[in-house]
């Protein structure tokens, strides 16, 4: 998988994880952020690459701030590019 796919997957997963903690539907997520449905799996899919403008959106939508948001992304980046080298 190329490293570009992957972050994309570590962005969807910290969106996935902070809207699962905030007790948000997808369909809330898109209200919140002005964003289609559709939109919104897409980025949770890791099908998607959303422009920073986006990110900004789903942060505030989120009520996460983006240094937040960037960490657990990084993080997320790193656990899966590990998995990928282990052969996971």
């Amino acid at each position: 998988m190329r490293e570009n796919t992957i972050l994309l997957k570590a962005v969807g997963l910290t969106v996935e994880k902070f809207r699962k903690q905030r007790g948000m539907t997808k369909t809330a997520l898109a209200d919140f952020s002005v964003l289609q449905d559709c939109y919104i799996r897409g980025i949770i899919k890791g099908k998607r690459n959303p422009t920073i403008v986006v990110l900004y959106a789903l942060c505030e939508a989120l009520q996460v701030s983006p240094q937040e948001f960037f960490k657990e992304v990084e993080e997320a980046y790193a656990q899966e590019l590990a998995g990928r080298k282990d052969g996971v």
